[in-house]
């Protein structure tokens, strides 16, 4: 049964954002740069910036910062020593703590397929899995609409890792196959 899901524009977040990191450029919004490259190298990267992006994403229109591509400017300032930033990624914003408990959840899975076998280096790799591991993500958070908590964060993550199993190790299948409605890409 399909459980009480994220707002449409959620849904769409999670999987768009996670699909530009796969493709490894247009991190946040105008950039050109090819990053994947470091990426695969340096998976753990991805947690930052995830983080990063919905800490901003969360200041909210009347807030000038959320038009900064933090995200883009950390990740360059990262990779290429001549970049000079006034920004400080310190700030306290950019916490885990701070986030959403549907976007914590992001992260806990992210966190989870970089410490799989294959991980995010195969998944970077190829490019357009990574959208269906995090639509199966998406679409199995059950939220609790009174106090905007994740109910079942352990099912989610422990579906969404399946798909990464059924995609990334070949002959790989899941405890009970994948319903529609689990696999639709906002």
């Amino acid at each position: 049964m399909k459980p009480n899901q994220l707002d449409i524009d959620d849904l769409q977040d999670i999987g768009k954002y996670m699909f530009s990191i796969a493709n490894g450029n247009h991190i946040l919004r105008y950039s050109e740069m090819e990053y994947r490259d470091f990426l695969i190298k340096s998976p753990n990267t991805i947690v930052d910036l995830l983080i990063i992006y919905y800490a901003s994403s969360n200041w909210g229109c009347d807030d000038a910062r959320m038009f900064e591509n933090y995200d883009e400017q950390w990740l360059t300032e990262k990779i290429d020593a001549r970049f000079n930033s006034s920004l400080d990624f310190k700030l306290p914003d950019f916490s885990y703590a701070n986030l959403q408990p549907y976007q914590q959840v992001v992260i806990d899975l992210t966190k989870e397929i970089i410490n799989e076998e294959k991980g995010f280096s195969t998944l970077l790799n190829t490019g357009t899995p990574i959208e269906r591991i995090y639509a199966v993500l998406a679409c199995n958070i059950d939220i609790d609409k009174k106090d905007n908590k994740v109910k079942n964060k352990a099912h989610a993550i422990a579906r969404a890792i399946e798909m990464y199993k059924t995609l990334i190790l070949g002959g790989y299948e899941p405890s009970e196959p994948f319903e529609d409605w689990e696999l639709i890409i906002y």
